[in-house]
């Protein structure tokens, strides 16, 4: 068996692939669509306040940006290589500075992701190593419902 393997990994590249006519904006959208409809406060492309008093951005901040109780990065692309690597960027400085007691959730999608599978096997590593409590494509926003739903 190649030890380079990952059946997560695969799953995670075909279904971002699969699902690349979703534009990047819809799918922020259906993201704030759902955390409207579960009736939590929540800011919109913002800063939160983590570890060691250190900012982050985040696309959606449930609770107070001083002391959330979630943060949501939402990064649906079919652009170049270097919006994907700030992206990345972007979700792994989110990954380390949220607190034990955030949770930190993760939506991506787009056949750009998997054009560029190192971006996307960094996010797949901070999930895999529990830096963030989610990751979901555009085909799984009902699991990121029910897991919003919990953690909120």
């Amino acid at each position: 068996m190649d030890r380079n393997y990952d059946p997560d990994f695969d799953a995670l590249v075909r279904n971002v692939a699969g699902t690349s006519q979703t534009p990047a904006r819809y799918l922020a959208d259906e993201v704030e669509a759902i955390a409207n409809e579960l009736g939590v406060t929540y800011a919109v492309r913002d800063y939160f306040v983590g570890r060691d008093g250190r900012e982050a951005r985040a696309d959606i901040i449930v609770g107070d940006p001083a002391s959330p109780a979630v943060v949501v990065a939402v990064a649906g692309f079919d652009a170049p290589g270097w919006t994907l690597t700030y992206a990345q960027q972007e979700i792994t400085t989110m990954a380390r500075v949220h607190l034990p007691t955030t949770a930190a959730l993760v939506v991506i999608d787009g056949a750009g992701w998997a054009r560029r599978p190192g971006e996307l096997r960094r996010v797949h590593r901070l999930h895999a190593d529990g830096h963030i409590d989610g990751l979901y494509t555009g085909s799984s926003l009902d699991q990121f419902r029910d897991q919003l739903r919990q953690v909120s």
